[in-house]
């Protein structure tokens, strides 16, 4: 009988060096910034807490974030690391190729997706995989943090604080430069290192005042989203966002927000190809 074993090296060669290099293209290597949270739920009707976040920049499928609740230590003995008081969270692995503007729902080890059709929000189906221990928001304080990395050297995307503290007894004053600094429980947490609040981090609270600590919040949608500097800016500004107290009044994950005013299309037709040629005009 014949050698096609030549031919068929010819023909499947290609493919398999398509399929190598998707495989190499598959996780989008995140940088600070290149996510902004939405909102959360600490006192969720479903009985599990829930967060969003809007991607602010194109990533692959395979793309990965870890999400914890554990507070960041920014000074004293274990400077640069995080608190062991609590589990250290889930990992979320996207499923699709996903654009900029594209809002991940995660609620307990679930994570869905909404689009913008121009007439309105669509919640879509699966955004991909949740391992891990799911979040427990405590509704005295609490944060999430956005990483890439190990818990041990990890590298931070972005950060939402919930936490405040006003000075009464031993407790610190928490504010926009250091959070609640090295003070170490459930509820506190520093400012994680090269992370900015108004920049790629936010806090909702207001220094010194007790009565700004909420156990729900949520973007609500403006000023002007229509490009990933604005919108950054936008969403990381207390100003800007809807708060409550108890069961959720009002707050609905995720926000639906028209973000970057590209009226995304269902994620599952986006392709690789896609994302790359339309990286200059979302950005």
């Amino acid at each position: 009988m014949k050698n096609n074993y030549p031919l068929l090296l010819r023909i499947f060669m290609p493919i398999l060096l398509v399929m190598l290099f998707q495989k190499m293209e598959a996780q989008t290597n995140l940088v600070a910034g290149d996510i902004a949270f939405t909102g959360y739920t600490g006192a969720p009707v479903t009985g599990s807490d829930e967060f969003s976040f809007v991607l602010l920049t194109n990533i692959t499928i395979g793309t990965v974030i870890n999400f914890t609740d554990r507070g960041w230590l920014r000074t004293g003995p274990s400077t640069g690391s995080f608190s062991n008081l609590e589990t250290t969270g889930i990992t979320w692995t996207s499923n699709n190729n996903y654009p900029a503007g594209t809002e991940i729902y995660i609620i307990g080890t679930t994570a869905t997706y909404a689009y913008y059709n121009g007439g309105g929000a669509l919640f879509g189906g699966s955004a991909g995989t949740v391992t891990g221990t799911a979040l427990s928001l405590n509704v005295n304080g609490d944060q999430v943090i956005a990483y890439r990395g190990t818990i041990a050297v990890p590298i931070f995307i972005s950060a939402i604080h919930m936490n405040v503290y006003y000075g009464a007894g031993a407790e610190p004053i928490t504010s926009d430069i250091a959070w609640d600094g090295n003070f170490d429980n459930t509820t506190a947490s520093g400012l994680p290192t090269g992370l900015t609040t108004g920049v790629d981090a936010i806090w909702i609270g207001l220094p010194s005042d007790q009565f700004s600590e909420f156990d729900n919040a949520s973007f609500t949608c403006g000023p002007n989203i229509s490009t990933v500097i604005a919108a950054r800016t936008a969403i990381n500004n207390k100003a800007n966002w809807f708060k409550s107290d108890g069961v959720p009044t009002n707050i609905i994950l995720p926000t639906g927000c028209n973000y970057l005013g590209t009226n995304p299309i269902p994620v599952k037709l986006i392709s690789f190809n896609a994302l790359k040629s339309n990286n200059d005009v979302l950005l």
